[in-house]
């Protein structure tokens, strides 16, 4: 059995139902319905909504009531109920609650009337709740007012969403473009340039996806998100700016042929670094939003998981023929002017070299 108490401020009619799913309202939901009447006494009926109309009872549908009133009390224009119901369903108008799992319900009441038929205007909301038999089952405040809140989940879905595309679009196809750049596949300036976008636009989606919780769900502290999800993510936006920046203080090429093998060394690492984190990131915010917050796991791991299995194919494929395609042109290593190691290639269709750095000026026919 699970027991509730609702709490409301008014003297009218309570409702707490169980929904038919995530962000669903009243419609196939399963009700308790009550109210105090001036005398003290309190009435109690389990009901089900085939329609934005007041539910129908139980028992006129043809099914059993389950609902047992507890206690009912108003005082104070505070109407307070407690009831009991089963965990599972035993006909048709009714629907099963998870024991120690998330639980989709909706709420409303009226404050100033008994009678049902009557609409609760605005005083209405949904929740996704984790109903407990341990202490140690309960979640936070701020996790049952997030999950409480129909625009507080349309933000945390959005932040997802804007997050997958940033570390699961963006960066591999970013990461692509510097593959087949190296493997001679396509012209460099239009790799470097695919390279430089989508890396920019990965920056601007992911900035937008950490800023939204911050504008909408100011109430949120990162560092009380389950699994370090929101310490991770202020970690990954940190190295993200930093890779911005890092490219101003690249060194000339031929200069100091020394550092500038130390500054590409870093490069990498740190945007491989920034990949490997959002990725693991992108996976604990599915997690969470799934098993805390009724969202779709399928759907959401669906949408990461794709394009970084696609991208990774390709790396692949590109890292087969690049590799084909230098065999058999014969890369050779030579000395810079300024005595550091560099590499050199020929260039597709010329047979003359291009240095990585500097590719060749346009030649007339």
């Amino acid at each position: 059995m699970a027991e509730f108490t609702i709490v409301v401020q008014g003297t009218g009619w309570v409702g707490l139902g169980v929904a038919a799913g995530t962000g669903v309202a009243m419609v196939d939901a399963d009700i308790v319905m009550a109210h105090v009447l001036n005398d003290g006494s309190a009435w109690l009926d389990d009901m089900w909504a085939t329609s934005y109309n007041p539910p129908q009872s139980d028992t006129s549908m043809g099914c059993n009531s389950q609902a047992q009133l507890l206690s009912a009390t108003q005082a104070a224009g505070v109407t307070t109920v407690t009831f009991r119901r089963p965990l599972a369903a035993s006909d048709r108008c009714d629907r099963a609650l998870v024991k120690d799992g998330r639980n989709n319900l909706i709420y409303a009441w009226n404050p100033d009337t008994d009678d049902m038929t009557q609409y609760h205007g605005s005083n209405r909301g949904l929740l996704n709740i984790l109903l407990s038999s341990t202490p140690g089952g309960r979640i936070s405040a701020i996790e049952e007012q997030i999950a409480g809140d129909p625009r507080a989940l349309s933000t945390l879905r959005l932040h997802g969403v804007l997050l997958i595309v940033a570390f699961c679009y963006l960066l591999p196809l970013a990461t692509l473009a510097v593959r087949l750049e190296e493997g001679s596949l396509l012209d460099a300036i239009f790799t470097r340039a695919l390279h430089i976008g989508c890396n920019v636009a990965a920056v601007a989606f992911a900035a937008a996806g950490f800023a939204l919780n911050f504008a909408r769900i100011p109430e949120l502290q990162y560092g009380t998100v389950p699994f370090g999800h929101g310490t991770i993510g202020i970690v990954v936006m940190a190295l993200f700016f930093l890779q911005i920046l890092y490219p101003w203080v690249r060194p000339p090429p031929r200069l100091a042929s020394p550092h500038r093998r130390t500054w590409i060394l870093v490069h990498t690492c740190l945007g491989r670094a920034i990949v490997a984190l959002g990725l693991l990131n992108v996976a604990l915010g599915v997690y969470i939003l799934s098993t805390k917050y009724g969202g779709d796991f399928s759907m959401y791991a669906a949408l990461a998981a794709t394009p970084v299995s696609l991208l990774a194919v390709a790396a692949s494929f590109v890292d087969h023929v690049g590799g084909a395609r230098t065999d058999g042109a014969g890369w050779q290593g030579r000395r810079s002017e300024d005595g550091g190691s560099t590499l050199e290639r020929p260039t597709p269709g010329t047979g003359k070299s291009v240095d990585d750095d500097h590719p060749p000026a346009h030649q007339g026919p």
